[in-house]
């Protein structure tokens, strides 16, 4: 399954550049998140990089879920986004309601080839239209 999400965070890290994500998903989400991984694993100013979010859903997708996206330098907010998780399913071939079970998130993102130096921090979340959390990952990145 397929659609935007892609968030940087801020802890300091052993290589510059790697990417670390951690799920930050309540206990009552609507998703399992069996592991998050990115493609590639370190960041590099112009680069993409696909974020992969692998596990299950505990229930349908319903029309009109949003996904939030917040990336933070520092304390200043570069990115505040919020999209139609659906629009981007129809658009890679899947439809809403998105039945339950085993479902891969994959959406790709690029980094800026002006981005400065310093820790990047961000969340990406994924709301049905009521409210339900379907699930939460923060990530990190430093850009030397």
């Amino acid at each position: 399954m397929l659609f935007s999400i892609a968030a940087v965070a801020a802890l300091p890290q052993a290589v510059p550049g790697t990417i670390t994500g951690s799920d930050c998903t309540p206990a009552n989400g609507l998703f399992k998140v069996d592991s998050i991984t990115f493609d590639p694993a370190v960041a590099t100013r112009g680069a993409s990089i696909a974020q992969i979010v692998n596990g299950t859903l505990l229930a349908d997708l319903p029309e009109g879920t949003t996904a939030t996206l917040v990336v933070k330098l520092g304390a200043i907010a570069l990115i505040n986004q919020k999209f139609n998780v659906c629009d981007d399913l129809r658009a890679n071939g899947k439809n809403c309601p998105l039945p339950a079970g085993v479902q891969t998130f994959n959406k790709s993102s690029s980094v800026p080839a002006i981005s400065p130096k310093g820790t990047y921090q961000g969340t990406s979340q994924v709301v049905t239209p009521d409210g339900q959390v379907v699930f939460c990952v923060k990530q990190t990145f430093t850009l030397a």
